[in-house]
């Protein structure tokens, strides 16, 4: 899921601290199935907390391989990459 925040500019006090313009933030929300449930589960950006979040026999799974291997779990391809190979 994509979500916008709005953040809004800050006129500059004096001319020694410059102002900052309006601007629109973009963030990604992933979330994960686990066996046909029904409920999506949040899936956080950090490492510890990606492994937190998951169920408990899954979790020393995920620590050995995020520890073997390198993921880039800010991207979508380092995440579908991460969870394909947990899948195994």
């Amino acid at each position: 899921r994509v979500k916008t925040k709005f953040k809004e500019g800050v006129k500059a006090v004096n001319s020694v601290v410059r102002s900052t313009p309006d601007k629109f933030n973009q963030f990604i929300e992933y979330y994960y199935q686990i066996n046909d449930e029904r409920l999506l589960q949040y899936l956080p950006n950090k490492r510890r907390k990606i492994v937190e979040s998951l169920p408990q026999d899954y979790q020393i799974k995920a620590t050995d391989l995020l520890k073997e291997n390198r993921y880039t779990l800010k991207s979508q391809e380092g995440l579908i990459q991460f969870i394909s190979d947990l899948d195994k």
